[in-house]
């Protein structure tokens, strides 16, 4: 590590790695490489069909509605109904669109953690291609987070609001949310990325280095053994396996999506994949998943 003296350094080593890793990646034949890409076409796909599913949405066209009838422009009609109302009256107009101004919110919750799952799976995938087991833990810990935090609000709009309230006391919400985050989380078999990558890649305990610590206690930016592949594949394996848990969850969210052909597609190819990984996976660590594997 003496020879590290800028971040230059650091960024030319992980240039080697990502190009090295394709190897890496390749012992699993092409299909874990595939998958992975395959899963950021499904997030690509869902993203886009909930934006076009907004923009068509009838409240949005109501919303728009109103605010040509009072000659405003959109944004400053959502200022109004974002105040209280004034105590000497309002525009029966401006009463009718704060309902949909909450609809309004609770849409933009939920599109806002939609772009933060996919963007934690693209930081998780870049990291594993850098060969960073560790920080990818991290970001599958929070992508299970994301899907409960949506799956909850699905359930109780009037949380998505709260999340979204700049003077909410998030530490109070966090506490008052986390029990139902949990019960969603051992639902659908989420329970072991999120403790995971609590333990390993956001707290400071000696698991966060047992990956990378040499003999001598150096702990390495890398995690791959070459001698010692198999934790390194598991990993790989793992962080798509949960992928599809997480992708799973999406049609229950977003009604509709799930009857989409394009995503109902890049889903079954994603899926092909994951299962194609694992069936090298099973066949190249049959005795090393047995024994450590436990989900």
């Amino acid at each position: 590590m003496n020879e590290i003296a800028n971040i230059e350094d650091l960024l030319k080593i992980d240039d080697s790695c990502a190009k090295e890793s394709a190897a890496v990646f390749g012992e699993l034949g092409p299909n874990a490489t595939e998958c992975a890409n395959a899963g950021l076409t499904v997030f690509g796909v869902a993203v886009a069909w909930v934006r076009e599913w907004e923009e068509n949405h009838p409240l949005n066209e109501s919303f728009n509605k109103v605010a040509d009838e009072l000659g405003i422009p959109g944004q400053k009609l959502y200022e109004i109904v974002s105040r209280p109302p004034d105590p000497a009256g309002e525009d029966p107009r401006i009463t009718s669109a704060r309902g949909i101004d909450k609809e309004v919110s609770q849409a933009l919750a939920r599109r806002t953690l939609l772009q933060l799952l996919w963007r934690a799976y693209r930081w998780g995938l870049t990291d594993l291609r850098r060969l960073r087991l560790t920080a990818a833990a991290g970001y599958l810990r929070i992508e299970a987070e994301t899907i409960a935090l949506l799956v909850l609000f699905k359930e109780k709009p009037e949380l998505a609001e709260r999340w979204l309230n700049p003077k909410e006391n998030m530490k109070k919400f966090f506490g008052e949310t986390q029990s139902a985050v949990k019960a969603i989380l051992e639902k659908n078999n989420l329970s072991m990325a999120y403790d995971h990558g609590s333990a390993v890649a956001q707290h400071v305990r000696f698991a966060s280095a047992a990956r990378g610590i040499k003999v001598d206690g150096t702990v390495l930016d890398q995690e791959f053994d070459p001698e010692e592949p198999v934790s390194f594949h598991l990993g790989i394996a793992y962080y798509l396996r949960t992928q599809k848990r997480i992708l799973d969850l999406l049609p229950k969210i977003f009604p509709g999506l799930g009857d989409d052909n394009a995503f109902a597609t890049a889903m079954a190819a994603f899926t092909s994949l994951e299962e194609k990984t694992w069936w090298v996976m099973e066949r190249k660590y049959k005795q090393q998943i047995k024994d450590f594997y436990v989900e």
